[in-house]
């Protein structure tokens, strides 16, 4: 006589941490063996079930593939009928291949025989691609055979955590983007802010006759002291900067907030010299990596113009210190930035007020980034150095009150590291676009208003958008 049993169902729960929304650890289950079998549920809560009227010897096999690496903890409760006579009982998990049940043979009505209940945990680590699951079945030599049962199953998984190297590898792909893009917002800032100071002091400049008591004769000088815009000879000026950068396809975002002031004071009649300071409040997310920081910077700069020509250059060197998340937890870093800007223009007239500008532009950098505590902790340092030249030009139209230009270019980017793992994190090199947009305009009382916007990384992966609203202040 075959007598059936109530059973609990096989329900597994896997609660994933640290990996992308949506992601799950294992692939659909697949239940294979003689007679009739069943899977109900999904993937989260499958139950496996077998029936095999008749039958005197049987094996099923529960499996699936893992899609991500970590730890898999599980209890689980294996019941059934195999009959009365020399009744066998067995389960085995997968890779590793462990026995957690081998029962048998008994009579009536021992366990197994006449209907039996096992339960126990067990915890495993998986990689992505591994073959997971359980063996299960047995026999009996009983006039009535008979095969039937589940297995229940409740577990949990922790997504694998991210190596040492790892972990610093993300740090210095993250912390280099935007890095990179702080750089390159900051060179075109001053850039446009020591070629507004030279236009200014010509401006306000004044030429004064000063007359020698002795000979009589007569000196001819040329200044700005002796304007309320220009007290002292300094140009002053206030910025406000932000920028976002996302890639879909591989999901990164990257953005930027911060603030930036300088001044500055003509050593030539045709030159300027400055020094700027900046703050950028940092953040970046790669795939399930977030990393949150501070980039301050010192800038020291140049501006020339002499007829047509004009030019700038500057140097950056900046400290930062991140904050990273990711499955492994939490570690912090400190970050060293060294860059150089230059950029070089020649301005066409074309019409009344109307002025093309073809343009250079190179900015070369070095970042060293080093492992502090947590998970970074004893990570050591990588290094990651950048170029970026531009090439192409800008139109600008001036009035009454103010200025509008639009710009395009072409920008060539090349990063090199020592290691390949953070090469592979980093953003794609080579060719893509950028076009600029921006206004300046009076506002009275010796204070401009200058507001941008810049779209980068066209027909790249990366795609950036930077604007900037800034103020000058002449004193």
């Amino acid at each position: 006589m075959i007598e059936k049993r109530t059973t609990v169902a096989v329900t597994v729960l896997f609660a994933t941490l640290a990996a992308p929304v949506g992601a799950q650890p294992l692939s659909s289950w697949d239940l294979s063996g003689p007679g009739t079998t069943t899977i109900t549920g999904t993937v989260l809560s499958p139950t496996f079930e077998y029936n095999l009227p008749g039958g005197t010897n049987g094996s099923w096999t529960a499996s699936a593939t893992a899609l991500q690496s970590g730890t898999l903890s599980y209890s689980w409760d294996y019941s059934g009928f195999h009959a009365f006579f020399a009744v066998r009982a067995n389960l085995s998990s997968l890779n590793p291949a462990v026995s957690l049940v081998s029962a048998g043979p008994s009579n009536c009505c021992a366990a197994p025989s006449g209907g039996f209940s096992y339960s126990g945990t067990q915890t495993i680590v998986i990689d992505a691609g591994d073959t997971v699951g359980f063996t299960f079945g047995g026999s009996n030599s009983d006039s009535s055979p008979a095969l039937q049962g589940l297995l229940d199953i409740l577990a949990t998984f922790v997504a694998a955590g991210p190596t040492v190297p790892e972990e610093i590898a993300n740090l210095a792909a993250g912390s280099n983007t935007v890095g990179r893009l702080v750089v390159i917002n900051a060179g075109g800032l001053t850039r446009s802010r020591g070629q507004d100071s030279l236009t200014t002091r010509d401006g306000v400049l004044s030429f004064t006759r000063v007359a020698d008591p002795e000979t009589g004769s007569f000196t001819v000088t040329q200044s700005t002291m002796d304007s309320a815009q220009m007290m002292g000879g300094l140009y002053t000026w206030v910025d406000l900067t932000g920028f976002r950068a996302e890639d879909d396809g591989t999901n990164r975002s990257y953005t930027g907030r911060g603030l930036q002031i300088g001044a500055d004071m003509a050593v030539m009649p045709d030159m300027v010299v400055g020094l700027s300071l900046g703050v950028q409040d940092l953040d970046a997310t790669v795939g399930a990596v977030g990393q949150d920081g501070v980039l301050r910077y010192l800038q020291p700069y140049m501006a020339y113009a002499s007829g047509p020509w004009s030019g700038e250059a500057s140097l950056i060197y900046g400290l930062g210190d991140f904050t990273q998340t990711s499955g492994g937890g939490t570690g912090e870093g400190d970050t060293r930035l060294a860059a150089l800007t230059f950029n070089g223009g020649y301005d066409i007239a074309v019409d009344q007020g109307v002025t093309v500008t073809p343009m250079l532009g190179l900015v070369h950098g070095v970042e060293r980034i080093e492992g502090v505590s947590g998970t970074l902790a004893g990570a050591g340092t990588e290094t990651v150095r950048f170029t970026q030249a531009s090439l192409g030009g800008e139109v600008s139209h001036s009035t009454a009150g103010g200025a509008i230009f639009a710009g395009l270019h072409a920008d060539w980017l090349n990063t090199d590291t020592d290691t390949a793992l953070v090469q592979d994190l980093l953003v794609d090199d080579g060719w893509t676009g950028r076009v600029e947009l921006g206004l300046s305009t009076e506002v009275g009382n010796g204070i401009s208003l200058d507001t941008s916007v810049a779209l980068s990384g066209l027909g790249g992966d990366l795609r950036s958008t930077s604007g900037a609203l800034r103020f000058a202040f002449r004193f």
